[in-house]
């Protein structure tokens, strides 16, 4: 996540048996990534901003991307990183469009600038990040957003996650807002936006009349449900297994009104990912 890759399994093992029978974490607080888990399914969203630059080097601008897994097969992902990968690759993947988040006006979220100490260009931001963590009867909502487009584009970005208390459901709702405080927007040309899933490359689509249909390696299947259009499938690429691999990404898209609200119209997009019976 964020630059991750996915690594060696019986590694991964050794290193966590030691710890298997402690408490799992909901809220890392050193990297603010929130964690929902219920059934098989797990959820990880990060909620931070930028490490400080001498801690950046390889940082992504990823904030409030979300990673989703069932089991141990992935589905929802970003491209990720590794080691044994040429570095344009992987300085290409740190931007937002290389996350599962919402990207607008095909800006990052976050600000690369160059740190000269090493030569390399880091993330600053985004400013106003903030999380809400509700949870009810095994049932939990995530509450996040930030204001890395808004001394930009006058729009924050707010993205709402639930998971079901058997883990069967996912829905989400991404909006854009422009904050009361801000007065109204001169500008009222509408801005493109993008909201994008990036889909592990194990994982097939199968068009399926109103809905897609994600099939799993092990034959499992999710499907991906929107009323929103319009929606498309594109080509993306995963880094994190060492090579450049071909992979899809579905993507909503919409014109954000400059002094909407978030709540209705094309400044809000619903979507849910259900796990077939």
């Amino acid at each position: 996540m964020n630059g991750g890759s996915e690594g060696n399994r019986a590694d991964l093992y050794n290193a966590l048996q030691p710890y298997a029978a402690s408490r799992t974490f909901a809220f890392a607080t050193k990297s603010a990534i929130h964690k929902l888990e219920a059934g098989d399914s797990r959820l990880m969203l990060d909620a931070g901003h930028a490490p400080a630059p001498d801690h950046a080097l390889e940082a992504h601008a990823g904030c409030l991307s979300f990673e989703f897994e069932s089991g141990r097969e992935r589905i929802i992902t970003g491209c990720g990183s590794h080691p044994d990968i040429d570095p344009v690759w992987r300085s290409a993947t740190r931007r937002t469009d290389g996350h599962s988040t919402l990207v607008l006006a095909g800006a990052n979220a976050s600000e690369f600038i160059p740190y000269r100490p090493y030569g390399v260009e880091v993330p600053m931001g985004p400013t106003g990040v903030s999380a809400r963590r509700m949870e009810e009867q095994e049932e939990v909502l995530l509450d996040a957003q930030h204001a890395g487009w808004k001394d930009s584009y006058g729009l924050i970005y707010r993205r709402r996650v639930f998971m079901d208390q058997d883990g069967h459901r996912l829905t989400g709702e991404d909006s854009l807002f422009r904050p009361v405080s801000a007065g109204l927007s001169e500008q009222t040309d509408p801005i493109a936006f993008d909201v994008r899933f990036h889909l592990h490359p194990d994982v097939k689509i199968e068009p399926d009349e109103d809905k897609l249909q994600l099939v799993l390696p092990s034959g499992q299947v999710w499907l991906f449900k929107t009323t929103h259009e319009p929606k498309a499938i594109e080509r993306t690429v995963y880094l994190a297994r060492g090579n450049v691999e071909n992979s899809w990404q579905l993507v909503l898209s919409a014109d954000a009104d400059p002094n909407g609200d978030g709540k209705s119209g094309s400044n809000l997009i619903k979507w849910a990912l259900v796990k077939a019976d």
